[in-house]
């Protein structure tokens, strides 16, 4: 990031009176450009913090400390998170299908059955939809190695696999 990009990026602001240095990053939007170049690029992090204004001992201190990114600015890798969020919708949509008919079908609240029923079919449906796409998504991605590749795209299809299983012994047993 040049000098000059921070610079606006710090003049967007209005007044930082009374902000901690996070606060700071965050109002000017450069938290993540500071914790990327603190491991990385020191200078990048001091320049940031000189145009921040902060005294000499302070960004000193700053620049010694062995700071790690905080948790909210972490930068979440989107396929990875879609995996984990795909199979926790397909959980959800069988569990919501499974207790609506074990509690609601025979019951004078069959309303409730039938909102959950129709719940299932589009948590699981959809979850089978988006973890196909999620996993052709992640293959065709260079920024993995063949063994994250071939982990989240298992983790994205879960859904697809328990129906195919499921389908398998269904069609076996029966």
């Amino acid at each position: 990031m040049t000098e000059k990009k921070i610079i606006s990026k710090i003049e967007k602001v209005e007044s930082f009176a009374g902000m901690t240095v996070n606060e700071m990053l965050f109002a000017s939007n450069l938290s993540e450009a500071f914790y990327d170049s603190l491991n990385s690029d020191k200078i990048v992090a001091k320049l940031i913090l000189v145009n921040l204004k902060l005294d000499d001992k302070t960004i000193v201190e700053i620049l010694d400390q062995d700071i790690s990114r905080p948790k909210l600015v972490q930068k979440l890798d989107p396929y990875k998170k879609y995996s984990i969020v795909i199979c926790f919708i397909f959980i959800v949509g069988l569990t919501l299908g499974r207790v609506g008919e074990s509690y609601f079908r025979f019951s004078n609240l069959r309303f409730i059955y039938h909102v959950c029923w129709i719940s299932n079919y589009v948590l699981v449906f959809t979850s089978f939809i988006w973890g196909i796409a999620n996993s052709i998504l992640i293959k065709r991605n260079k920024i993995y190695n063949n063994t994250e590749k071939a982990t989240w795209g298992i983790v994205s299809i879960i859904p697809f696999l328990y129906f195919v299983i499921m389908m398998t012994i269904g069609l076996i047993l029966y």
